[in-house]
C-alpha cells in the first residue's frame, strides 16, 4: 500500500497545475463563443455553415432553431465553463473573500412612542379605511374610475405605519444629517440636465449661462463631493451616457412611439383637476397603456418644453434612478464593491444607452423592477411593517407601468418566502400590510376590465400559429434557449439594440459568474433566490410571449441578472488572481482595467457597431430628417422649402411630427406637398417646383411612370438629381432635386461626412 500512497501524494503535489489547466480550459470555453459572435456580428463576416453546418442540420431539434450553426460549439462550451468554474469556486470557497455577505434579518426594536402619536396613527388607519370604502362605493354608484383620492388614502395609511414605528424626531434627524449633500447633489443633477438640454436641445441658449452652470457645479463639488455617495456619481454618469446622442437622427423614431409623445404633450396642457380624475386610467396610449406612464413623460415636457429633448429625457432620468435602486438592492446581499461593479455595468450598458433613447414606457417598468427588488430586500432584512407597506405600494403602482413589470411581482413574494415566512404574528401582519397596500392601489383596475384582457393578448395563447409550427414543446424549449443566450447573441436586432443584450467583454464573464453562483446555492439564500428568479424571468420575459423570438422590449427585464453574473465572475476571478499573487495593488489595478474595458466595449457596440448594422434600415422620415439637419447646419442658412410630390394615399404627417419634435427644418412652413393624380401639373404647381429655393422630393413608391415624367420638368427648372442614401453601400432611400445654389449639400453616393 506504500506505492499507491506515494503516487497519490505525488499527484496531489501537482494539484495546482491541474487547477491552472482547468482555469485555462474554462477561459477558452468563454472566450471562443465571444470571439465567434464578434467575428460574425461586429466584423460582419458570414457564419460557419460550410464548416460545421452538416453537424447542425443533422440534429432534428437544432436544424429548426434560428441560431447560427456555430452555436453547436457554443452550447457545450457554455455548460463546460459553468461546470469548471463552479468546481473551482467550491475548491476556493473558504480561501477567498466572499462576494455575498448576507446581512442577518433583525426584529424591529421596541420603541416607546407617545400615546398621542399612537392615537394619531390609529386615527389615520380608521380615516383611510372609511375613505377607501366611501370612494369605492361612490365609484361603483357613479360608474366612474377611482381617481387620485386612492393615492391620498395610500399616503394616509403609510403615514399611519410611520407614526406607529418611528418617533417624530426621526425625520428631523435624517434631515439634519443628510440635507447638505442632498441639496448639493440635486443642484448638480439640475445643472447637468440643463447642460444636456443646451447640447442636445433644439432651442438656442446663451453660452454665458453654460459657463455659470459649470462654475456652480465646480463650487458644489469642491464643497460636498466627498459626502455625496459614490453611487450617485455613478448614476449621474449613467444619465450622461444614456442621454448622449439623443438628438441624433439615428434615434429618430421606432415604430409607433410617436403616440406616447402625442398623449404626453396633451396631458402637459391639462388642468390638474382633470389629471386627478384620470390618474389610474388604463385608457392611455393606444387605449391599452396607462395614464400614469404618459403623466410621467408629460412632467418633463412641462419642464423642458414640447420638444424631442423634453420628451425623451424622461427615460435616461428614470434609468439612472434604477441604477441607484439596483445598487441598494445588491448592497443588501453582496459586498459594497460588488454592488458598485454591478451598478457600473448597468450605467454603461449598451442596451440601456440605446434602448433608453426611445419614447416608449418600457424603461419605467425597468425602474419599477429595481424599486420593487430594493424595497423587498429592505423589508425582509429590516422586518419593518412600514417597508412592507411601501413594497406593497410599489407592487400596486407597478401594475400601471409597462406590462413587463408584471413579471417582477412574484419576485418579492419569493424573497419574502425565503427570508421571512409568516410563522409569527408580527410576520403575518407584515405580509398582510404588503398585500393590503397592493390591493388598495390596484383597486381602480377592477373598474376597468380592459386592463386584464389587454395583458392576456401578449401571451402565447394568442399566437396559435407560432406555437403550432413545430409543436408547443419545441416552441418553449426554443424560446428558453433564445432567452438564455440573448446575452451573447440576439436573433432579431431591433429597437436600436444590436448584436446582444450585453457587450462582448461582459458576456465573457457571465458563465463564470453563473458557475460561481451555482457553487454557493447551498451556502447562501440569496444565491438560491437569484438563480430561481433568473429561471422564472427567463420563462416569463423570454418564453411566455408567443412571438417567434423573445421581444427586446421585454427582455430588458433580464438585464440585472446578466450584469450581476458578469460582476460576480469579474469579482471572483480578480479575487483569485490577487490571492495567488498576494498583491493588494494588483487587485485595484485589475479591477480598474476590467471596468475600463467594459466601458470601451459598450461604447464600441453603441457608437461603431450599431450604426454599421443599422445602415439601410432607417425609414424615409428618418433619412429626410438627417438631410434637413444637414441643411440647417449649412453656414449659408438658406432655409429651403421642401416640396414633397406624393400620391393621394401618402402624406407628410411624419415630417410634420419630426419638425415639431426636432425643430428641423426650422419652420413648419418649409414643408409643402403636391398631390399627384395622374393629370398634368397646373401652372401653380409648376411655379412651386421651379422656385429657386425649393428642394423637390419624390415619394419613392409612387407610380414609376409618374416619377419618370419629372426628369424633364426638373431639368427645365434647373434642378439637379440627388439620390439620397444612408451610406455608399446601401440602396437609394429617396430621390431629391436640388437647385443649383444648394447642389453642394447633396450627399453624393451616401457621402455625409460634412454633415
Amino acid at each position: 500500500m506504500v506505492y499507491p500512497v506515494k503516487l497519490w501524494n505525488k499527484i496531489f503535489s501537482y494539484r495546482r497545475y491541474f487547477i491552472y489547466a482547468d482555469i485555462c480550459a474554462g477561459l477558452m470555453a468563454v472566450i471562443i463563443p465571444v470571439g465567434l459572435v464578434i467575428y460574425h456580428r461586429w466584423l460582419m463576416h458570414p457564419n460557419f455553415d460550410a464548416i460545421i453546418g452538416f453537424w447542425w442540420y443533422t440534429i432534428p431539434f437544432l436544424k429548426h432553431l434560428s441560431l447560427p450553426t456555430y452555436f453547436i460549439v457554443i452550447f457545450p462550451m457554455f455548460v463546460f465553463s459553468i461546470y469548471i468554474f463552479s468546481m473551482l469556486a467550491l475548491l476556493n470557497r473558504e480561501k477567498l473573500p466572499d462576494i455575498i455577505t448576507e446581512i442577518p434579518a433583525s426584529e424591529m426594536p421596541h420603541i416607546n412612542l407617545p400615546k398621542s402619536q399612537s392615537h394619531i396613527s390609529m386615527g389615520l388607519f380608521i380615516f383611510a379605511g372609511l375613505g377607501f370604502i366611501v370612494d369605492m362605493l361612490t365609484s361603483l354608484i357613479r360608474q366612474t374610475i377611482p381617481g387620485i383620492e386612492v393615492l391620498v388614502i395610500a399616503l394616509l395609511l403609510l403615514s399611519g405605519w410611520y407614526l406607529k414605528e418611528y418617533p417624530l424626531t426621526h425625520i428631523r434627524q435624517i434631515l439634519v444629517k443628510n440635507a447638505g449633500w442632498v441639496v448639493a447633489y440635486c443642484n448638480v443633477l439640475a445643472a447637468a440636465l440643463v447642460l444636456l438640454q443646451y447640447f442636445f436641445g433644439e432651442e438656442s441658449h446663451q453660452p454665458g449661462a453654460v459657463v455659470i452652470l459649470i462654475a456652480i457645479i465646480g463650487v458644489i463639488m469642491h464643497r460636498w463631493y466627498r459626502k455625496i455617495p459614490v453611487i450617485l456619481w455613478v448614476s449621474l454618469g449613467a444619465l450622461l451616457l444614456y442621454a448622449w446622442g439623443m438628438d441624433s437622427w439615428l434615434y429618430t423614431v421606432i415604430g409607433d412611439e410617436h403616440g406616447f409623445f402625442n398623449i404626453a404633450s396633451y396631458i402637459s396642457m391639462k388642468p390638474i383637476s382633470e389629471i386627478g380624475k384620470e390618474f389610474f386610467s388604463v385608457s392611455g396610449v393606444f387605449g391599452t397603456h396607462t395614464f400614469l406612464v404618459s403623466l410621467f413623460q408629460s412632467v418633463f415636457l412641462k419642464i423642458f418644453g414640447n420638444s424631442n429633448f423634453g420628451w425623451r429625457i424622461s427615460n435616461p432620468v428614470i434609468l439612472s434612478a434604477a441604477v441607484v435602486c439596483f445598487y441598494l438592492f445588491f448592497r443588501k446581499f453582496t459586498t459594497n464593491k460588488t454592488a458598485l461593479i454591478i451598478s457600473g455595468l448597468l450605467a454603461c450598458s449598451s442596451y440601456l444607452m440605446n434602448f433608453g433613447k426611445i419614447g416608449y414606457d418600457n424603461p419605467q417598468a425597468f425602474f419599477m423592477l429595481s424599486l420593487i427588488l430594493w424595497l423587498a430586500a429592505e423589508a425582509v432584512l429590516s422586518h419593518r411593517t412600514l417597508v412592507y407597506a411601501l413594497l406593497g405600494s410599489a407592487m400596486g403602482f407597478g401594475l400601471y407601468s409597462y406590462p413587463a413589470v408584471l413579471y417582477a411581482l412574484p419576485l418579492p413574494i419569493l424573497l419574502m418566502a425565503l427570508f421571512d415566512l409568516p410563522k409569527s404574528k408580527p410576520a403575518f401582519i407584515r405580509w398582510v400590510s404588503a398585500v393590503a397596500m397592493t390591493c388598495i392601489i390596484a383597486m381602480p383596475l377592477v373598474f376597468q376590465p380592459l386592463y386584464g384582457s389587454s395583458k392576456l393578448e401578449g401571451l402565447f395563447i394568442h399566437y396559435p400559429d407560432n406555437t403550432a409550427l413545430h409543436g408547443i414543446g419545441f416552441y418553449f424549449a426554443a424560446e428558453m434557449i433564445y432567452s438564455l443566450f440573448a446575452y451573447l447573441y440576439m436573433i432579431e436586432e431591433s429597437h436600436f439594440i444590436t448584436v446582444a443584450h450585453v457587450d462582448p467583454f461582459s458576456a465573457m464573464w457571465i458563465p463564470i459568474g453563473l458557475g460561481w453562483l451555482v457553487a454557493h446555492l447551498r451556502k447562501h439564500k440569496f444565491a438560491l433566490f437569484w438563480i430561481i428568479s433568473f429561471v422564472l424571468m427567463l420563462f416569463l420575459a423570454g418564453a411566455s410571449h408567443g412571438r417567434m423570438f423573445p421581444p427586446n422590449t421585454r427582455m430588458i427585464m433580464l438585464l440585472p441578472w446578466w450584469v450581476s453574473f458578469a460582476s460576480f465572475g469579474i469579482s471572483w476571478v480578480v479575487n483569485w488572481i490577487s490571492h495567488q499573487s498576494k498583491s493588494p495593488r494588483l487587485h485595484t489595478g485589475l479591477m480598474s482595467a476590467m471596468m475600463a474595458i467594459v466601458v470601451v466595449s459598450n461604447l464600441t457596440q453603441v457608437h461603431l457597431v450599431f450604426p454599421q448594422r443599422y445602415a439601410g434600415g432607417h425609414s424615409f422620415e428618418t433619412v429626410f430628417l438627417r438631410l434637413s439637419m444637414r441643411m440647417d447646419n449649412d453656414p449659408g442658412k438658406h432655409n429651403p422649402t421642401y416640396l414633397f410630390i406624393t400620391d393621394e394615399h401618402w402624406g407628410i404627417d411624419g415630417m410634420h411630427l419630426l419638425q415639431n419634435l426636432y425643430h428641423s427644418p426650422r419652420s413648419r412652413s418649409q414643408l409643402k406637398r403636391i398631390i399627384m393624380t395622374g393629370n398634368p401639373l397646373d401652372q401653380e404647381q409648376l411655379n412651386e417646383i421651379q422656385a429657386a429655393n425649393t428642394i423637390v422630393i419624390l415619394q419613392p413608391w409612387m407610380n414609376a411612370e409618374w416619377q419618370a415624367s419629372f426628369g424633364p420638368v426638373m431639368s427645365e427648372a434647373g434642378k439637379n438629381r440627388c439620390d439620397v442614401r444612408e451610406t455608399a453601400d446601401t440602396t437609394v432611400k429617396f430621390t431629391a432635386y436640388f437647385p443649383v445654389n444648394l447642389d453642394y449639400l447633396c450627399p453624393v453616393d451616401g457621402n455625409w461626412h460634412d454633415e
